[in-house]
């Protein structure tokens, strides 16, 4: 590297940092931090699922928070989300797989769609030979 590269590598540094600190700022201070719900379970009752969601509502907003996301559990080795199409097929590792109402008592309740998760199925014989 040439004395100029460093000092190039070292702005770039820099200021991607500042980015990222700028970026969680403003998730904190303009979009504040959503509180989640997660490990959803009902029964078939619109009744039941609301007053589920008005106490997580109302426990998140007394901890501060504006507003609410969900389902989604604390971390990425849980599920996230709800299963909405596919219930004709067996459960598949690491994907949400609730009950088929889920989706319309959680829609019902007013939380929409933020993003959609995919899952594929395969086998072992479709990845490439690894070498050593």
């Amino acid at each position: 590297m040439t004395p100029t590269s460093d000092y190039a590598a070292l702005i770039l540094r820099v200021a991607s940092g500042a980015l990222f600190v700028a970026h969680g700022l403003m998730k904190v201070f303009v979009f504040t931090i959503p509180g989640t719900v997660g490990f959803f379970e009902s029964i078939h009752d619109q009744h039941v699922a609301d007053a589920l969601f008005r106490a997580a509502g109302q426990y998140l907003k007394s901890e501060g928070m504006e507003f609410m996301r969900g389902p989604t559990n604390p971390s990425l080795n849980y599920e996230i989300g709800c299963l909405v199409d596919g219930f004709d097929s067996p459960p598949t590792f690491m994907m949400t797989y609730n009950k088929p109402y889920y989706g319309s008592l959680i829609e019902s309740y007013g939380f929409r769609k933020a993003q959609d998760s995919f899952a594929f199925w395969g086998h072992v014989d479709m990845l490439e030979e690894v070498s050593n």
